[in-house]
């Protein structure tokens, strides 16, 4: 009965009977050695080799966007702070997740959401389609091998935990993956946010609508964040364009002399930024200098 349990719930690779013959013991050592170096493996090129890549692939296809591109970097931020509170969660999965929850925007024409950014009326099929945005972001990356997880959190992030939100027939409470909770309330959080700080005020906009959330998550994302927020350090400094550097963080838009938005403020310089703004310094005229935090 002990062997049972420890094979059952012990994780037991092998299992040999003393005596055991030295040869069958170092080749059942070498196959732990094997196991274990495929899996972790496995795991690095799951968290850091394709959210990585994602992430490169998601801020090339945001270039055109510097406000969403902006606000995607601030949720991808806030997900690692939750590192700790996901850690029984496969938090790879909720960042990945978090980095693509957008990627539906690709299915529909780009007219419609400049016609909801400007403020005009949508007719019900447009409102409807911007509804399913989830639901397209679900069906592209349903194809991807190992990605079903994440799939199912994209398609359920604007689901609430009172049963309000898309899609009308989803789950309801703690029948929705973690992953897809968090999600709802760091957007809804990034949206009352907009271009400015993360405050107090922030969460207290939130609450009116608390029914939405998870209420022990709501709280423990909220200790969390405002806890992290408060306690980094930021030296904010100004420097010309040409001293930018990766990593730093826009502390007001980039905009050429014109008016044009290039990269909005909250904006963490990429090495795709800077050889954007490379060939652009070339050829156009920048307002600096610029204000960034290190």
């Amino acid at each position: 009965e002990t062997s049972v349990q420890a094979i059952n719930q012990g994780n037991i690779f092998r299992f040999y009977q003393k005596p055991c013959p030295a040869e069958q013991l170092r080749e059942g050592l070498r196959a732990g050695v094997r196991q274990f170096q495929l899996v972790t493996g496995e795991r690095e090129l799951l968290e850091k080799t394709l959210a990585g890549s994602l992430k490169v692939l998601i801020d090339a296809v945001s270039m055109n966007d510097p406000a969403a591109l902006a606000r995607d970097a601030r949720l991808r931020g806030w997900v690692r702070m939750l590192r700790s509170l996901l850690a029984d969660s496969q938090p790879w999965q909720i960042e990945i997740a978090a980095t693509l929850h957008a990627i539906g925007k690709l299915a529909i024409p780009p007219e419609i959401f400049a016609k909801k950014a400007a403020g005009e009326v949508l007719s019900d099929y447009e409102r409807s389609v911007i509804d399913r945005v989830p639901e397209f972001g679900r069906n592209l990356l349903i194809n991807i091998p190992r990605m079903d997880k994440v799939a199912e959190i994209v398609r359920l992030q604007d689901r609430g935990f009172d049963g309000s939100g898309f899609p009308p027939d989803g789950p309801t409470g703690l029948d929705i993956p973690i992953g897809a909770r968090v999600l709802r309330i760091l957007k809804d959080l990034n949206e009352v946010c907009g271009t400015g700080p993360l405050t107090n005020a922030s969460f207290a906009l939130l609450e009116r609508h608390k029914s939405r959330y998870d209420p022990n998550l709501y709280m423990n994302v909220k200790a969390i964040i405002l806890d992290k927020n408060a306690t980094a350090i930021q030296y904010i400094i100004e420097i010309p364009l040409s001293a930018l550097s990766i990593g730093q963080v826009l502390q007001t838009d980039l905009c050429l002399t014109n008016g044009h938005l290039i990269l909005a403020a909250n904006t963490r310089i990429s090495e795709i930024h800077l050889e954007r703004l490379h060939v652009l310094r070339k050829l156009c005229t920048f307002i600096e200098p610029v204000r960034v935090s290190t």
